[in-house]
């Protein structure tokens, strides 16, 4: 009875009055009549077509409107890019934004717009980009919705967005608003998509009834069949950190029900002193790179920011500096990578071992070592495995990384960036006060609903 009371308050607060319903759909009716019109007057044969949200009436408040224009298969890549840009530019008057190809966002009587150009195929298996099937999972979704199970959409939506596991963009990696829909299709309301996913293994195979397919996923956490394409998994994009997030926060949400979970509080810096006093509660080491955040799509900078990552933890691990963890956040128009070393201080010499005694490999290792400046003991045998202590290349993270991280491969524009200029922080210099929100995130562990 408590859930279903929250439930309830919640459905009045994010769902769209009568009156905003209204609005919105006379604004995407007026924006498709105008897409017709225009194109007409360009010459562009094209069709467009109202999806998304607004179109299977799953929409929360103040929704995009999103339409496709449908090009002829016969349009080549490069016409319908120049002609899907054009009249989006001359009917929103937006900027240019890119997926797989560009498409224009702008205002449309009031409410937030995109036009989208795409191919007009017969069936989602004819693809030609990766958004010619979209008006195909606006027609699925409209006739397999059934009219109250929308408000149920809009309640797993917000729970989404309140975990910080809506949207299966490079940012997000979690769950597009259509996985959503046919998990509520699937399962019928929000409660039963969260009892169900409570219960779910470390990977899952789920389809909508009569999709059924021989499907199996690539590693990724779920497998859910696109009842339109049964060869295409709904949630390729989910990556297993959010996936495991959401049967967490569901698991929760059973055993207590709150308001947290559709609308936590948002997270706030802690006093630089009181981070400095965590820091040094915990007895570890910090390294932080800030650098300019490349003017790319985020998908594409995203993953570079991903790579960079793993970059200098490898590079680090490889040196004999473990990373207990890391992170990275926007300060401004940057990016400031954190990492948080279990030993940040090593000493000048290490064990280096060899071949086994006795391996032909033995002579070419006592050659190199002997004669080497960096030998710092005899040549001797430890379990049968020759070893010698050598010199240690780097004995703290901070000179590791000046020195290195020019020549390591973090991605095609962060490493423009590196090269442009980045700044190495690492004590006082990186407890300032527009570091303490990140500095914050990376110490305090709690999810989202627990704030």
């Amino acid at each position: 009875m408590e859930a279903s009371r929250l439930e309830s308050g919640l459905l009045s607060e994010i769902s769209p009055t009568p009156e905003e319903s209204r609005r919105v759909l006379e604004a995407a009716q007026a924006l498709l009549e105008k897409v017709t019109a225009v194109a007409g007057e360009m010459g562009l044969p094209v069709e467009p077509v109202l999806v998304g949200s607004v179109a299977k009436g799953t929409f929360l408040r103040d929704p995009d409107i999103d339409v496709f224009v449908m090009f002829p298969p016969g349009t080549s890549r490069e016409e319908l890019e120049r002609g899907g840009l054009a009249l989006g530019t001359k009917i929103l008057r937006g900027e240019k934004k890119y997926a797989e190809h560009p498409y224009v966002h702008g205002e449309f009587q009031g409410f937030e717009a995109e036009i989208v150009p795409c191919f007009r195929i017969a069936d989602a298996s004819q693809r030609m980009s990766a958004v010619d099937r979209t008006p195909f999972h606006t027609r699925f979704v409209a006739g397999a919705l059934r009219p109250e199970q929308r408000d149920e959409v809009r309640l797993l939506k917000r729970f989404l967005k309140g975990i910080g596991a809506y949207g299966a963009e490079e940012a997000v990696r979690g769950f597009s608003g259509y996985l959503a829909e046919l998990l509520v299709i699937r399962q019928g309301t929000f409660r039963a998509v969260v009892e169900a996913a409570a219960r779910w293994p470390e990977a899952v195979r789920l389809c909508v009834e009569g999709a059924g397919s021989d499907l199996r996923g690539r590693g990724e956490p779920m497998v859910f069949v696109d009842p339109v394409d049964p060869t295409r998994n709904v949630a390729s994009a989910l990556s297993t950190e959010k996936y495991t997030l959401f049967i967490h926060a569901c698991r929760s949400y059973v055993l207590s029900p709150s308001r947290k979970f559709f609308f936590p509080e948002p997270p706030r810096a802690l006093p630089v002193p009181a981070l400095r006093k965590e820091l040094s509660r915990r007895g570890t080491g910090l390294v932080g790179i800030r650098l300019r955040t490349p003017e790319v799509i985020p998908d594409i900078y995203f993953s570079q920011l991903r790579k960079f990552e793993r970059g200098i933890r490898a590079l680090s691990e490889e040196h004999g500096f473990h990373v207990l963890q890391s992170a990275f956040q926007p300060v401004g128009k940057d990016t400031l990578f954190l990492f948080e070393y279990e030993v940040f201080s090593l000493p000048p010499v290490r064990g280096h071992r060899g071949p086994p005694a006795g391996n032909p490999r033995e002579k070419e290792f006592s050659e190199r070592w002997r004669s080497s400046p960096r030998r710092r003991s005899a040549l001797h045998i430890v379990d049968g495995v020759w070893a010698v202590d050598v010199e240690r290349d780097f004995t703290d993270p901070v000179s590791l990384i000046r020195d290195c991280i020019g020549g390591l491969s973090l991605g095609k524009h962060l490493n423009e960036e590196v090269k442009r200029g980045y700044r190495l922080l690492s004590g006082s210099a990186l407890f300032t006060k527009d570091h303490a929100l990140a500095l914050t995130l990376l110490f305090d562990k709690r999810y989202p609903w627990e704030r």
